[in-house]
Protein backbone atom coordinates (compact mmCIF):
# COMPACT_ATOMS: atom_id res chain seq x y z
CA UNK A 1 0.00 0.00 0.00
CA UNK A 2 1.53 3.25 -0.75
CA UNK A 3 0.61 5.62 2.14
CA UNK A 4 1.50 9.20 0.25
CA UNK A 5 0.31 8.62 -3.27
CA UNK A 6 2.58 11.07 -5.00
CA UNK A 7 1.32 11.97 -8.48
CA UNK A 8 3.00 9.62 -11.32
CA UNK A 9 3.28 11.31 -15.26
CA UNK A 10 3.21 8.29 -17.09
CA UNK A 11 4.52 8.84 -20.73
CA UNK A 12 4.17 7.02 -24.33
CA UNK A 13 5.84 8.07 -27.27
CA UNK A 14 3.42 7.03 -30.26
CA UNK A 15 4.65 7.40 -34.09
CA UNK A 16 2.31 5.44 -36.68
CA UNK A 17 1.34 2.94 -33.55
CA UNK A 18 -1.71 3.80 -32.71
CA UNK A 19 -2.90 -0.01 -32.82
CA UNK A 20 -0.69 -0.64 -29.81
CA UNK A 21 -1.18 2.42 -28.76
CA UNK A 22 -5.13 2.55 -27.46
CA UNK A 23 -4.39 -1.16 -26.11
CA UNK A 24 -1.91 0.39 -23.94
CA UNK A 25 -3.81 3.56 -22.71
CA UNK A 26 -7.17 0.55 -22.06
CA UNK A 27 -5.02 -1.19 -19.94
CA UNK A 28 -3.43 2.38 -17.70
CA UNK A 29 -6.92 3.40 -17.41
CA UNK A 30 -7.99 0.21 -15.37
CA UNK A 31 -4.93 0.81 -12.74
CA UNK A 32 -5.25 0.46 -9.11
CA UNK A 33 -3.14 3.49 -8.62
CA UNK A 34 -5.42 6.56 -9.36
CA UNK A 35 -2.77 9.27 -8.62
CA UNK A 36 -1.19 9.53 -11.88
CA UNK A 37 -1.90 11.36 -15.44
CA UNK A 38 -0.77 9.84 -18.65
CA UNK A 39 1.13 12.36 -21.80
CA UNK A 40 1.27 10.97 -25.08
CA UNK A 41 4.09 12.27 -27.19
CA UNK A 42 2.91 11.97 -30.31
CA UNK A 43 6.16 11.71 -32.70
CA UNK A 44 4.94 13.34 -35.84
CA UNK A 45 2.83 10.16 -37.42
CA UNK A 46 1.72 10.70 -40.43
CA UNK A 47 1.11 7.19 -42.23
CA UNK A 48 -2.04 5.67 -39.92
CA UNK A 49 -4.53 7.81 -37.96
CA UNK A 50 -2.84 8.41 -34.85
CA UNK A 51 -3.28 11.78 -34.50
CA UNK A 52 -7.14 11.67 -35.27
CA UNK A 53 -7.52 9.16 -32.42
CA UNK A 54 -5.46 10.87 -30.14
CA UNK A 55 -7.20 14.24 -30.23
CA UNK A 56 -10.51 12.03 -29.26
CA UNK A 57 -9.10 10.47 -26.44
CA UNK A 58 -10.18 11.02 -22.91
CA UNK A 59 -8.02 11.08 -19.84
CA UNK A 60 -4.86 11.89 -21.36
CA UNK A 61 -2.89 14.99 -22.03
CA UNK A 62 -1.49 15.18 -25.94
CA UNK A 63 1.86 16.71 -26.98
CA UNK A 64 2.10 17.31 -30.88
CA UNK A 65 5.66 16.73 -32.43
CA UNK A 66 6.42 18.04 -35.93
CA UNK A 67 8.45 14.99 -36.92
CA UNK A 68 10.20 12.12 -35.53
CA UNK A 69 12.67 13.36 -32.30
CA UNK A 70 13.31 9.71 -31.65
CA UNK A 71 13.09 8.31 -28.18
CA UNK A 72 15.55 10.29 -26.43
CA UNK A 73 13.67 13.88 -27.24
CA UNK A 74 10.69 12.60 -27.98
CA UNK A 75 10.23 11.54 -24.07
CA UNK A 76 12.09 14.43 -23.02
CA UNK A 77 9.40 16.70 -24.48
CA UNK A 78 6.51 14.87 -22.29
CA UNK A 79 9.44 15.26 -19.03
CA UNK A 80 9.09 19.16 -20.38
CA UNK A 81 5.27 18.63 -20.22
CA UNK A 82 4.62 16.85 -16.86
CA UNK A 83 2.88 18.10 -14.01
CA UNK A 84 4.23 15.70 -11.69
CA UNK A 85 7.28 16.65 -9.61
CA UNK A 86 8.82 13.41 -7.81
CA UNK A 87 8.13 10.48 -10.55
CA UNK A 88 7.95 10.18 -14.26
CA UNK A 89 7.21 6.76 -15.36
CA UNK A 90 7.92 5.46 -19.01
CA UNK A 91 6.19 3.15 -20.84
CA UNK A 92 6.97 1.82 -24.86
CA UNK A 93 2.81 2.40 -26.61
CA UNK A 94 3.42 -1.49 -27.38
CA UNK A 95 2.81 -3.04 -24.37
CA UNK A 96 0.20 -3.74 -21.88
CA UNK A 97 0.67 -3.32 -18.16
CA UNK A 98 -1.11 -5.32 -15.36
CA UNK A 99 -3.42 -3.46 -12.84
CA UNK A 100 -1.07 -2.97 -10.12
CA UNK A 101 2.03 -2.07 -12.05
CA UNK A 102 2.09 1.55 -11.03
CA UNK A 103 1.35 1.17 -7.27
CA UNK A 104 4.10 -2.18 -6.92
CA UNK A 105 6.42 0.70 -8.93
CA UNK A 106 5.66 3.22 -6.25
CA UNK A 107 5.25 1.75 -3.50
CA UNK A 108 8.80 -0.03 -4.13
CA UNK A 109 10.49 3.37 -4.66
CA UNK A 110 8.52 5.08 -1.77
CA UNK A 111 10.12 2.39 0.58
CA UNK A 112 13.63 2.67 -0.98
CA UNK A 113 15.22 5.87 -1.05
CA UNK A 114 18.52 4.48 -2.39
CA UNK A 115 16.39 3.88 -5.50
CA UNK A 116 16.62 6.20 -8.44
CA UNK A 117 14.96 4.12 -10.55
CA UNK A 118 13.04 1.13 -10.84
CA UNK A 119 11.91 -1.41 -14.39
CA UNK A 120 9.03 -3.14 -14.11
CA UNK A 121 9.47 -7.21 -15.15
CA UNK A 122 8.68 -7.50 -18.51
CA UNK A 123 7.34 -10.36 -20.41
CA UNK A 124 8.65 -10.16 -24.23
CA UNK A 125 6.80 -11.44 -27.18
CA UNK A 126 9.41 -11.12 -29.87
CA UNK A 127 11.02 -14.61 -29.36
CA UNK A 128 8.17 -16.54 -30.26
CA UNK A 129 4.40 -15.78 -30.05
CA UNK A 130 3.66 -16.14 -26.18
CA UNK A 131 4.52 -13.70 -23.78
CA UNK A 132 7.84 -15.10 -21.61
CA UNK A 133 10.15 -13.26 -18.75
CA UNK A 134 13.09 -14.12 -20.42
CA UNK A 135 15.71 -13.27 -17.62
CA UNK A 136 17.04 -11.45 -14.10
CA UNK A 137 20.24 -9.64 -15.94
CA UNK A 138 22.89 -7.50 -15.88
CA UNK A 139 24.93 -5.56 -19.04
CA UNK A 140 28.42 -6.15 -18.94
CA UNK A 141 31.49 -3.52 -18.43
CA UNK A 142 30.80 -2.94 -22.05
CA UNK A 143 27.19 -3.00 -22.21
CA UNK A 144 26.39 -5.68 -24.06
CA UNK A 145 23.14 -8.11 -22.66
CA UNK A 146 24.40 -10.36 -20.14
CA UNK A 147 21.78 -13.32 -18.30
CA UNK A 148 22.35 -14.49 -14.46
CA UNK A 149 19.46 -16.54 -12.52
CA UNK A 150 18.87 -13.95 -9.32
CA UNK A 151 17.39 -15.53 -6.31
CA UNK A 152 14.09 -12.86 -6.06
CA UNK A 153 12.17 -15.07 -3.80
CA UNK A 154 12.12 -12.46 -0.54
CA UNK A 155 13.16 -9.27 -2.73
CA UNK A 156 10.72 -6.09 -3.40
CA UNK A 157 13.65 -5.58 -5.78
CA UNK A 158 16.36 -7.40 -7.42
CA UNK A 159 19.63 -5.31 -8.22
CA UNK A 160 20.23 -4.21 -12.08
CA UNK A 161 22.86 -1.84 -12.84
CA UNK A 162 20.05 0.61 -14.92
CA UNK A 163 16.30 -0.19 -15.98
CA UNK A 164 15.23 -0.42 -19.44
CA UNK A 165 12.93 2.22 -20.78
CA UNK A 166 10.51 0.09 -22.10
CA UNK A 167 8.89 0.35 -18.66
CA UNK A 168 10.55 2.51 -15.96
CA UNK A 169 10.24 4.99 -13.05
CA UNK A 170 12.55 7.06 -11.78
CA UNK A 171 13.16 10.53 -9.39
CA UNK A 172 12.28 13.38 -11.73
CA UNK A 173 14.60 15.86 -9.17
CA UNK A 174 17.34 13.92 -9.64
CA UNK A 175 17.65 14.30 -13.20
CA UNK A 176 15.83 17.33 -14.39
CA UNK A 177 16.22 16.07 -18.67
CA UNK A 178 16.52 12.37 -18.32
CA UNK A 179 18.15 11.68 -21.43
CA UNK A 180 20.95 13.32 -24.78
CA UNK A 181 18.78 14.42 -27.44
CA UNK A 182 21.52 13.02 -29.51
CA UNK A 183 20.55 9.36 -28.47
CA UNK A 184 17.59 10.00 -30.72
CA UNK A 185 16.73 6.03 -29.45
CA UNK A 186 18.87 3.02 -27.71
CA UNK A 187 21.46 3.22 -25.11
CA UNK A 188 19.08 6.55 -23.68
CA UNK A 189 18.14 4.18 -21.12
CA UNK A 190 21.54 2.98 -20.19
CA UNK A 191 22.82 6.28 -20.13
CA UNK A 192 20.11 7.45 -17.29
CA UNK A 193 20.76 4.39 -15.11
CA UNK A 194 24.14 5.46 -15.54
CA UNK A 195 24.11 8.97 -14.49
CA UNK A 196 21.56 8.03 -11.48
CA UNK A 197 24.65 5.69 -10.40
CA UNK A 198 27.48 8.17 -10.81
CA UNK A 199 25.31 10.15 -8.53
CA UNK A 200 24.87 7.46 -5.79
CA UNK A 201 21.74 6.26 -6.66
CA UNK A 202 20.66 2.42 -7.27
CA UNK A 203 18.38 0.84 -9.80
CA UNK A 204 16.23 -2.55 -9.44
CA UNK A 205 13.97 -4.65 -11.05
CA UNK A 206 10.04 -4.71 -9.18
CA UNK A 207 9.20 -8.44 -9.94
CA UNK A 208 5.55 -7.24 -8.82
CA UNK A 209 5.01 -4.59 -11.62
CA UNK A 210 4.24 -7.02 -14.18
CA UNK A 211 4.28 -5.32 -17.76
CA UNK A 212 3.32 -7.26 -21.44
CA UNK A 213 5.84 -6.43 -24.67
CA UNK A 214 4.89 -6.75 -28.00
CA UNK A 215 8.82 -5.60 -28.55
CA UNK A 216 10.47 -4.24 -31.52
CA UNK A 217 7.61 -2.85 -32.70
CA UNK A 218 9.11 0.15 -34.45
CA UNK A 219 12.18 -2.43 -36.14
CA UNK A 220 10.02 -4.66 -37.59
CA UNK A 221 7.47 -1.37 -39.21
CA UNK A 222 10.50 0.27 -41.29
CA UNK A 223 12.30 -1.15 -44.02
CA UNK A 224 15.66 -0.86 -43.02
CA UNK A 225 15.44 0.11 -39.52
CA UNK A 226 17.44 -2.70 -38.83
CA UNK A 227 20.68 -1.34 -40.11
CA UNK A 228 19.85 1.83 -38.59
CA UNK A 229 19.54 0.45 -34.98
CA UNK A 230 22.65 -1.08 -35.94
CA UNK A 231 24.13 1.97 -35.96
CA UNK A 232 22.56 4.01 -33.95
CA UNK A 233 23.32 1.22 -30.76
CA UNK A 234 26.79 0.41 -31.25
CA UNK A 235 27.33 4.52 -31.69
CA UNK A 236 25.24 5.30 -28.19
CA UNK A 237 26.95 2.11 -26.64
CA UNK A 238 30.37 3.69 -27.28
CA UNK A 239 29.88 6.71 -26.08
CA UNK A 240 28.22 5.84 -22.59
CA UNK A 241 31.40 3.85 -22.30
CA UNK A 242 33.86 7.23 -23.54
CA UNK A 243 31.79 10.06 -21.37
CA UNK A 244 30.78 8.10 -17.76
CA UNK A 245 34.12 5.79 -16.93
CA UNK A 246 36.79 7.52 -15.31
CA UNK A 247 40.04 8.35 -17.29
CA UNK A 248 41.66 4.97 -15.65
CA UNK A 249 38.92 2.54 -15.85
CA UNK A 250 38.46 3.61 -19.35
CA UNK A 251 42.15 2.95 -20.09
CA UNK A 252 41.91 -0.52 -18.50
CA UNK A 253 39.10 -1.21 -20.51
CA UNK A 254 40.07 -0.15 -23.98
CA UNK A 255 41.71 -3.70 -24.80
CA UNK A 256 38.52 -5.31 -24.14
CA UNK A 257 36.74 -2.53 -26.05
CA UNK A 258 38.97 -2.87 -29.18
CA UNK A 259 38.55 -7.06 -29.12
CA UNK A 260 35.08 -6.64 -28.97
CA UNK A 261 35.06 -4.24 -32.03
CA UNK A 262 37.00 -6.88 -33.87
CA UNK A 263 35.23 -9.96 -33.15
CA UNK A 264 31.70 -8.71 -33.71
CA UNK A 265 32.25 -6.86 -37.35
CA UNK A 266 33.98 -10.68 -38.17
CA UNK A 267 31.53 -12.60 -36.82
CA UNK A 268 28.64 -9.77 -38.12
CA UNK A 269 30.54 -8.82 -40.80
CA UNK A 270 27.59 -7.83 -43.08
CA UNK A 271 26.68 -5.00 -40.98
CA UNK A 272 29.65 -3.71 -40.60
CA UNK A 273 28.91 -0.62 -43.17
CA UNK A 274 26.65 0.61 -40.17
CA UNK A 275 29.47 -0.06 -37.10
CA UNK A 276 31.54 2.18 -39.57
CA UNK A 277 28.82 4.58 -39.72
CA UNK A 278 28.77 4.58 -36.20
CA UNK A 279 32.76 4.80 -35.30
CA UNK A 280 33.13 7.66 -37.70
CA UNK A 281 30.85 10.21 -35.78
CA UNK A 282 32.66 9.12 -33.04
CA UNK A 283 35.68 10.47 -34.53
CA UNK A 284 34.31 13.79 -36.05
CA UNK A 285 32.19 14.22 -32.48
CA UNK A 286 35.04 14.12 -30.61
CA UNK A 287 34.91 17.39 -29.32
CA UNK A 288 31.18 17.11 -28.70
CA UNK A 289 31.76 13.56 -26.58
CA UNK A 290 34.33 15.16 -24.20
CA UNK A 291 32.30 18.47 -23.51
CA UNK A 292 29.58 15.83 -22.57
CA UNK A 293 32.09 14.00 -20.28
CA UNK A 294 33.08 16.84 -18.65
CA UNK A 295 29.53 17.81 -17.62
CA UNK A 296 28.74 14.24 -16.70
CA UNK A 297 31.78 13.40 -14.84
CA UNK A 298 30.87 17.10 -12.51
CA UNK A 299 27.85 15.25 -11.71
CA UNK A 300 30.23 12.17 -9.98
CA UNK A 301 29.46 11.11 -6.51
CA UNK A 302 30.95 7.71 -6.10
CA UNK A 303 33.55 5.71 -7.74
CA UNK A 304 33.74 3.81 -10.60
CA UNK A 305 34.31 0.69 -7.82
CA UNK A 306 30.96 1.31 -6.14
CA UNK A 307 29.41 0.94 -9.96
CA UNK A 308 31.14 -1.93 -11.50
CA UNK A 309 30.04 -4.60 -9.13
CA UNK A 310 26.69 -4.18 -11.04
CA UNK A 311 28.02 -5.34 -14.34
CA UNK A 312 29.43 -8.80 -15.64
CA UNK A 313 32.62 -9.12 -16.64
CA UNK A 314 31.50 -11.69 -19.67
CA UNK A 315 32.23 -10.19 -23.41
CA UNK A 316 29.40 -11.69 -25.17
CA UNK A 317 26.26 -13.79 -24.11
CA UNK A 318 27.52 -17.00 -25.90
CA UNK A 319 23.54 -18.91 -26.48
CA UNK A 320 23.09 -15.63 -28.60
CA UNK A 321 25.42 -16.68 -31.16
CA UNK A 322 24.66 -19.31 -33.70
CA UNK A 323 27.45 -20.64 -34.94
CA UNK A 324 29.14 -23.47 -32.94
CA UNK A 325 32.88 -21.88 -33.98
CA UNK A 326 31.80 -18.31 -32.79
CA UNK A 327 30.18 -19.91 -29.50
CA UNK A 328 33.76 -21.56 -28.70
CA UNK A 329 35.82 -18.34 -29.72
CA UNK A 330 32.90 -16.26 -27.30
CA UNK A 331 33.26 -18.26 -24.62
CA UNK A 332 37.35 -17.87 -24.93
CA UNK A 333 36.87 -14.57 -24.97
CA UNK A 334 34.99 -14.79 -21.72
CA UNK A 335 37.69 -16.60 -20.02
CA UNK A 336 40.10 -14.24 -21.27
CA UNK A 337 38.20 -11.13 -19.87
CA UNK A 338 37.32 -12.67 -16.28
CA UNK A 339 40.48 -12.82 -15.88
CA UNK A 340 42.14 -9.83 -17.00
CA UNK A 341 39.22 -7.73 -14.97
CA UNK A 342 40.63 -10.35 -12.19
CA UNK A 343 43.81 -8.62 -13.33
CA UNK A 344 43.30 -5.27 -13.05
CA UNK A 345 40.62 -5.04 -10.17
CA UNK A 346 38.13 -4.36 -12.13
CA UNK A 347 34.95 -4.99 -9.94
CA UNK A 348 32.06 -7.18 -11.39
CA UNK A 349 29.30 -9.19 -10.59
CA UNK A 350 31.16 -12.57 -10.98
CA UNK A 351 33.68 -11.43 -8.11
CA UNK A 352 31.67 -9.45 -5.63
CA UNK A 353 28.18 -10.14 -6.29
CA UNK A 354 27.47 -9.85 -2.51
CA UNK A 355 28.90 -6.33 -2.34
CA UNK A 356 26.05 -5.69 -5.12
CA UNK A 357 23.51 -7.22 -3.05
CA UNK A 358 22.50 -9.97 -5.99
Amino acid sequence: MVKNNPVVSVILLNWNGIRYTVPCLKSLKKQSYKNFEIIVVDNGSTKDNSVEILKKTKGIKLVLNSKNLGFASGNNVGVKASSATKYIAFLNNDTTVSRDWLKELVGVMEANPELGEAESKIYNKYYNKKYQFDYYGTPTHLLFVSEYDFDVSEKKYVPMFSTSGAAMIYRKNLVEIPFDDDYFMYNEDSYLGWLLRLKGYKAGVVPKAKVYHEGEATIKSVKGMSNFFTYLGERNRLMNLFIFYSPLTLLKMLPLILLTIFFINVYDFKKIPSRLKSYLWLLTHAFSILSKRFKIQKQRKVPDSKITPYLSSKLFEVKYFKNKSAKLVAKLLNGFSFAYCKLMGIKSVEFNREEAGF
